[in-house]
């Protein structure tokens, strides 16, 4: 907004400035969580405000802030309604974390697929992006804090991301796993129980 000054229209301000305000509030609340969880260490206690939650329309909520912005590859979302018994902010914050990780491992013309499927009594969330993938023997430890598994030149980012999500799942009672994709890129795989 400050480089492009006048050279910007009403709406385009209004969208971007829109655009900055919501990520000024995700980046406040992810940095709350994560002193909370910081402050609860080391038993990795938190306190879960269960709800109902549409797992499809909110992955499609968690996408909608990388669709449409500059530079950023597309996410898409699929699979049938179906609910979870979860905590709204730790759900949200653990798929803004595991598919923002996508997107900056993704070409950019290479979409990030988010797809829930429902077996029996668990709904599965799989994101597989398009990029390099892990290498084998750095795969357990994706989820470590300040890991960036996979990368010889330093990507922005403190490497705390999937770390924070897998701490979000499991204290939802839900499980997460990383595997890499046959045809190249990297594969998250995360459990919950059916509910609602």
């Amino acid at each position: 907004m400050i480089d492009l000054h006048d050279r910007v229209d009403e709406a385009t301000r209004r969208r971007l400035l829109t655009a900055a305000r919501a990520e000024a509030e995700r980046l406040d609340q992810f940095v709350n969580q994560l002193l909370e969880a910081m402050r609860r260490a080391p038993d990795g206690v938190a306190d879960v405000a269960v709800a109902s939650i549409d797992v499809v329309q909110r992955l499609r909520d968690v996408a909608e802030r990388f669709n449409g912005s500059g530079g950023w590859a597309q996410v898409r979302v699929s699979g049938q309604p179906c609910l979870i018994l979860a905590d709204d902010m730790l759900f949200s914050q653990a798929f803004s974390n595991i598919i923002e990780n996508a997107v900056k491992h993704s070409p950019v013309d290479a979409p990030v697929e988010v797809t829930v499927s429902e077996t029996g009594a668990r709904v599965t969330v799989i994101v597989e992006d398009q990029g390099p993938g892990v290498p084998e023997a750095d795969l357990a430890g994706i989820f470590e804090r300040n890991v960036q598994a996979g990368s010889k030149k330093k990507r922005p980012g403190y490497g705390i991301g999937l770390a924070v999500a897998r701490f979000n799942v499991n204290a939802m009672g839900g499980e997460i796993r990383a595997a890499n994709r046959p045809s190249g890129g990297l594969r998250i795989i995360a459990e919950f129980a059916r509910g609602g």
